[in-house]
């Protein structure tokens, strides 16, 4: 076995145009890392951390999962995917959830006092999908795609954030701030529930 062949490679998302999503397990990588090449957004984990989160119902996971097409890795893919589909939401998900969109706030918030403006819209998205997994999860059991969870609840903040970062390309000050507000208010109001 080649130690430095991803054990997994995933296209999902969008098939074709300027937002290619490409998700990997590598054993090169030490920890969580997302990358801006191109048109390509690249997540790299090992496989010590996708392990966590497939069993965490983690979207950064379950999406290309579910959702995508294995360029390498298709028993893996399959093996993920049977044990996502059968792990159902409980507490303990909903805490790790509620924590990455923690993670992801104090990034964007970073990005923000850097004034990097797109970065930081760019993270408030994964906190608003994390915040909102923690409030389906809390109500549904079984596992969501982020456009299954965007149907639940259309017309919410998360519809609207969703779309204003897809059609906002160089947001300025001002839009990000009454973002990053309303993220830091949901994330007030989720971690007051557990």
């Amino acid at each position: 076995m080649n130690k430095t062949k991803p054990l997994l490679a995933v296209h999902y998302g969008n098939k074709k145009g300027e937002d290619i999503d490409i998700f990997v397990i590598s054993p090169l990588v030490t920890e969580y890392t997302c990358l801006k090449q191109g048109c390509f957004d690249i997540i790299d984990v090992n496989q010590e951390i996708a392990e966590v989160m497939v069993h965490n119902l983690d979207p950064l996971i379950t999406e290309p999962v579910l959702t995508g097409t294995a360029l390498i890795g298709e028993e893996k893919m399959a093996e993920y995917k049977k044990i996502i589909l059968a792990t159902e939401a409980t507490p303990v998900i909903v805490k790790y959830l509620l924590t990455k969109a923690k993670l992801f706030f104090s990034w964007a918030k970073t990005f923000f006092e850097q004034n990097n403006y797109q970065n930081a819209i760019n993270n408030l998205s994964f906190v608003a999908s994390y915040l909102f997994f923690t409030q389906y999860y809390s109500q549904v059991k079984s596992v969501a795609t982020y456009r299954e969870l965007l149907e639940y609840f259309s017309g919410s903040y998360l519809t609207e954030l969703h779309w204003f970062a897809k059609q906002k390309k160089n947001p300025k000050k001002e839009e990000v701030e009454y973002h990053l507000q309303r993220c830091q208010q949901l994330l007030t109001s989720a971690m007051a529930m557990l």
